[in-house]
């Protein structure tokens, strides 16, 4: 704002040659007499706000997502209502819920039994409470939140900066009341002030520093020395706050690196807040609340938001999508469709799709391509490195000291062990920093990042830093580190298996080789050594201890000393147990094979899997009584392998055609789906399929729908049993069968026919 003597010109203006200004917006205010109008004119105050709201909407309602690594100019510049999605936020409630009678009718006799047992079976009076307190989250709407103070809360990524931002384009226009935004109940007259925290002058942020800024001073001359709003003046704001009409939307609580700063602002806001007629709205991601929930929570109610579903996911997308102007709408939702079901195939790849940025992170991976990597590791990596490079870098909290210069690999290599440390304890997906730092003390030593005497200091700095700044590992609140989802804790914690030397990853790997809570680090670590080259000796050696880590007493089994009947069927039974455990290591190993190492394995090892596969193949086919425990049994496993090291002799062939007519219902399915995978099958094989569309179960008739279609052979018989296909009671079968067409590329009229028929039944699932 201009100074006491000084004329104001607001607006877009330029001086002539004679002194005067023009322009459009020339909005003039001549102050006299050394002093400012107590009060801006009722016009004057009209055309002002007129400006600033415009202002608002220029300057918050774009987004740019090219910033993430990846040179995209369609998403450079991209219109925050077009890609905004809604997100889902809850409110944390304390509830009371009945006991259920199970657990009451427990306690009850857990007493009993404590009880002297002279004194058992005597009467006596219950009265332990009926009831519970718990904790619940419970969903809210947006609307509903902004009745009052409200500090959003979410993970990195999750769409706190953008809310804030649609929030004041939203208040700006004047829209905040239609039934789309937040709707009638939302306030009719608000004013937004968008301030970012973490830019705020030096002097509030200094760990040194006790200044805090009083707010209603301090926003009016901070904001209008920013561009756009430096045409505005300072009494405009200053008004408007004294008025109580104003949403004060503070973003970023968690980017003021210093806590005891951070600390500062939070209490000063919560004070204005209880003295201010104005709404505000502060944003931060769980670490940034640390110290001040005391404060805070007094005054501001926590809204947390929750992560994409899969439908949000798909929205997401088809709002980016919807931004390439070279496409025709049509094309657009296709490249969305086309990008979802990528996504959607791959379980691991949509659990990943749970926020605004790691949704976008994939997007531009697909645009950067044209696919999404498959194999994971290449996905994962990726997605770590735009994060560190890119996402990290847009935030201004900053890394120093000697953390300062180090890449996104050496950040790994930093992270790495820090991951292990909390996966091998337990199931577990966070761990308190005394345990953690001691571990990242020894990685910056051997990276060679600090010395004996610094390391625990520069940890512990790097720690508490990365926490505000990192999209990987995350301050949850309590003292406790975790990662923002399970699969990076994975990723990483195989990482650090992998970087150990022959033979220790195979020391890391083999105690918890085949529990669940590891088998995903294996698969990773299968696929990240056999990212290169020289990963193909160490992958294969890692598959071949997997592979032989029992080996069946085959020649001791069929030894004389068994000849008797008793030792046969004795026999037998061993050998079908111990078949069951090779098919237990076969299958991981031929699944890292398979999914992690893309550049093969040795001579040696494709030799072992072949004759594997082809014993397994015979067992499993020969064992008509076979356990039923529900175990996925690796037949097709069996037949993928031979199929890909080209051992599908015509005698596994003929093997597998005889599996279709077995009586048990898994495995003619997992012999339809192996069929699949022969390529160019002979008419044996499209003969037995054919037959098998009209098998008793439904599994049988979806897998061998898919298999006719996978084969790619369009024989009429096989078109015609597909149309019929399309009428079957099960809507899996019809999906199949619609897919398989499609695939085929036949578009008689018949089959054109009977598609357009499937499209009047209630099959959302496969309509597109």
């Amino acid at each position: 704002m201009a100074d006491e003597t000084s004329t104001h010109i607001g607006g877009n203006v330029n001086v002539t040659g004679g002194g005067d200004f023009v322009g459009r917006d020339k909005v003039t205010n001549i102050y006299q007499g050394g002093s400012t109008p107590a009060e801006l004119t009722p016009e004057q105050l009209a055309a002002v706000e007129s400006r600033y709201r415009a202002q608002v909407g220029e300057r918050y309602n774009r987004l740019g997502f090219a910033g993430l690594g990846i040179g995209d100019l369609r998403l450079s510049d991209v219109p925050l209502d077009d890609v905004f999605v809604r997100l889902t936020l809850t409110v944390e409630k304390i509830v009371r819920e009945p006991i259920p009678t199970e657990e009451w009718a427990q306690e009850r006799e857990r007493e009993e039994r404590s009880r002297n047992p002279f004194r058992r079976g005597e009467k006596k009076e219950d009265d332990r409470p009926q009831e519970r307190t718990i904790t619940v989250q419970e969903p809210i709407t947006l609307g509903e939140a902004l009745a009052q103070h409200a500090l959003i809360v979410g993970e990195p990524g999750a769409g706190k900066s953008t809310l804030l931002r649609w929030l004041a384009v939203t208040f700006a226009a004047g829209r905040q009341q239609e039934a789309d935004r937040l709707g009638p109940q939302a306030d009719a007259d608000r004013l937004p002030l968008l301030v970012e925290l973490g830019r705020l002058p030096e002097a509030y942020l200094q760990a040194n520093s006790r200044e805090t800024p009083n707010w209603k001073t301090f926003l009016p001359q901070h904001l209008t020395k920013q561009p756009p709003f430096d045409d505005i003046p300072a009494l405009f704001l200053e008004q408007a706050l004294a008025a109580g009409r104003c949403l004060l939307l503070c973003d970023g609580l968690d980017e003021i690196a210093d806590l005891s700063a951070r600390r500062r602002i939070a209490d000063s806001l919560a004070d204005y807040a209880r003295s201010s007629a104005n709404r505000l709205v502060l944003s931060s991601r769980p670490a940034g609340v640390n110290g001040s929930e005391a404060s805070l929570g007094a005054r501001f109610q926590r809204l947390t938001i929750q992560r994409f579903a899969p439908e949000d996911v798909r929205r997401f997308f088809g709002f980016l999508c919807a931004q390439y102007e070279e496409l025709t709408p049509a094309e657009q939702a296709k490249e969305a469709d086309a990008l979802f079901r990528a996504v959607e195939s791959a379980p691991k790849t949509l659990e990943l799709a749970t926020t605004p940025l790691l949704a976008t992170l994939l997007l531009l991976l697909w645009n950067e391509n044209g696919y999404l990597p498959e194999r994971w590791v290449e996905l994962y990596e990726r997605c770590c490195q735009m994060l560190i490079e890119s996402w990290e870098a847009q935030h201004d909290v900053a890394y120093t000291g000697v953390l300062a210069e180090i890449g996104w690999e050496r950040h790994l290599r930093l992270l790495a062990p820090l991951a292990y440390a909390i996966h091998n304890t337990g199931q577990r997906t966070d761990a308190p920093a005394r345990e953690l730092i001691p571990v990242l003390v020894q990685a910056m030593q051997n990276e060679g990042l600090a010395t004996p005497a610094s390391a625990t200091l520069e940890a512990e700095k790097f720690l508490r830093t990365l926490s505000l700044r990192s999209g990987l590992l995350q301050f949850l609140g309590g003292d406790r580190y975790g990662f923002p989802h399970l699969t990076f804790q994975e990723y990483l914690t195989a990482r650090h298996i992998a970087a150990q030397p022959d033979p220790d990853y195979i020391d890391l790997v083999m105690p918890h080789l085949h529990k669940a809570w590891w088998r995903e680090v294996h698969l990773l670590v299968i696929g990240h050594l056999g990212s290169g080259i020289e990963g193909v000796e160490v992958a294969s050696k890692l598959l071949r201890m997997i592979l032989y880590r029992y080996r069946p007493p085959w020649r001791l089994l069929r030894s004389k000393r068994f000849g008797n009947p008793l030792a046969v069927r004795v026999t037998w039974q061993l050998e079908r147990r111990l078949a069951w455990v090779l098919a237990r290591e076969f299958t991981f190993a031929t699944t890292g094979f398979f999914d992690c190492a893309p550049l093969g394995v040795d001579a040696e090892l494709r030799s072992s899997l072949a004759h594997n596969a082809q014993g397994l193949l015979w067992q499993i086919v020969r064992d008509t009584g076979r356990r039923e425990d529900g175990d996925e049994m690796p037949l097709q496993t069996a037949a993928r392998v031979l199929v890909q090291l080209g051992q599908a002799s015509s005698e596994v062939v003929s093997v597998l055609v005889g599996a279709l007519g077995d009586s048990d219902s898994g495995v003619r399915e997992a012999t339809a789906r192996s069929l699949g995978q022969l390529g160019q099958a002979p008419g044996q094989v499209l003969s037995a399929l054919v037959g098998a569309v009209g098998d008793s179960d439904s599994g049988v008739r979806e897998a061998t729908a898919r298999s006719l279609g996978q084969l790619g052979q369009a024989s009429g018989e096989v078109l015609s049993v597909l149309v019929g296909a399309l009428g079957d009671s099960d809507s899996r079968v019809q999906e199949a069968a619609a897919r398989s067409l499609g695939q085929l590329g036949q578009a008689s009229g018949e089959i054109v026919s009977a598609l357009v028929g499937a499209l009047v039944m209630p099959l959302d699932n496969y309509k597109s």
